[in-house]
């Protein structure tokens, strides 16, 4: 039917309050209505009562048709809080005339059914088109009323949603503080190296020292200078090449001094992990991972592809929650890409202002 029509139903076409609303709607109107154009035939006269019901039957759904897709209409065309009065007015004085031209038009179809033999007259229709808007501004009512709901649970619903998901970002925040098993595998490297390589291993404790400096500070901000976080990134990645040794390889070829592009704190750590976590690192086929800048405000880290066939660590969100912490600050989220033999990390940085640029982290 909806492919007859030239305009697009609704779906579904009532919920259920405006369903039961038309429900219990009709044995209320129909009497009324049926009592003004008919007299007391209508109750009387068993073939006058079936033709005037199905007559007002058929004209009461087309009213409800349009009636239903212009009101919506409205509704849909005005979304914002600031157009909410607007919205209501204008659905109701379009909804109530379109009630009222229908009842006039009903009175003039029924004058036209010889069994009925109801006169056409101005103060009936006029009577009936009362009747008709009062209808129309309670079934208006009910559809603003139920949008109105239908919305505010929409909005609790992502307010919930997004409330969760902050409570997660801020857990794994204060896990990332602390991060034991990073610290455990850390302090193994360090008592490797304390024996073989002393001046390494007092390099090594310095740049550990620079890591949870930022780690334990990271948390208060959510963005941080592009600079800064790269610095972080070398930091972390020379860590993680002492203890991979040959196995891994990681290079940076970024300009740090862009000062007014950021993004949110330890991200390069998230994505690092979450590639070792991922990919296999081993001497014999290092895992090569490269950050560079990748075009206008974006970064691109890439990587060869060696999928792990099986994973004895704790399952790695890092990418998950870099994405969810863009999705929480309402910016477009890094892009993953996957080829036959490498993948890549679409990261993109954002301008910050001047009063964050020039604070920092230390």
């Amino acid at each position: 039917m909806s492919r007859l029509l030239p305009f697009k139903l609704p779906r579904p076409l009532f919920n259920r309050p405006e369903a039961w609303f038309h429900l219990l709607w009709l044995p209320v109107v129909y009497p009324v209505a049926g009592g003004l154009l008919f007299g007391e035939r209508y109750f009387r006269q068993f073939d006058v009562f079936i033709v005037g019901t199905l007559t007002m039957l058929g004209i009461h759904a087309v009213d409800l048709l349009l009636l239903t897709v212009l009101v919506r209409g409205i509704i849909a065309y005005y979304t914002d809080a600031q157009h909410i009065q607007r919205r209501n007015l204008m659905a109701l004085g379009v909804g109530t005339l379109l009630a009222s031209l229908m009842s006039v038009g009903t009175v003039w179809i029924c004058s036209r059914v010889p069994i009925l033999g109801t006169p056409f007259s101005a103060s009936l229709a006029l009577y009936l088109a009362g009747v008709g808007g009062i209808s129309a501004l309670l079934m208006g009512y009910v559809l603003i009323v139920t949008d109105t709901y239908g919305r505010w649970q929409a909005i609790q619903t992502e307010k919930e949603e997004l409330l969760q998901l902050a409570m997660q970002q801020q857990l794994d925040a204060l896990k990332g503080q602390i991060n034991p098993h990073f610290l455990f595998n850390s302090l193994n490297s360090i008592s490797s190296l304390i024996a073989q390589e002393p001046q390494k291993a007092e390099a090594f404790v310095d740049e550990l020292a620079k890591v949870y400096r930022y780690m334990l500070q990271a948390h208060t901000r959510i963005w941080v200078p592009l600079g800064q976080e790269i610095q972080f990134a070398r930091s972390y990645a020379q860590l993680l090449m002492v203890r991979y040794g040959p196995a891994l390889l990681i290079q940076f070829d970024v300009a740090e001094n862009q000062e007014l592009l950021g993004v949110p704190p330890l991200t390069f750590r998230n994505l690092l992990d979450d590639i070792l976590y991922h990919q296999v690192a081993q001497a014999t086929k290092p895992l090569q991972v490269k950050i560079e800048t990748g075009g206008q405000n974006q970064l691109l880290i890439r990587y060869n592809r060696q999928p792990r066939r099986l994973r004895v660590q704790a399952p790695s969100a890092g990418f998950d929650q870099v994405v969810n912490v863009y999705y929480l600050m309402g910016i477009c989220p890094p892009q993953r890409e996957t080829g036959q033999h490498d993948e890549r990390i679409w990261l993109p940085l954002i301008p910050l202002p001047a009063t964050t640029s020039s604070t920092s982290i230390t």
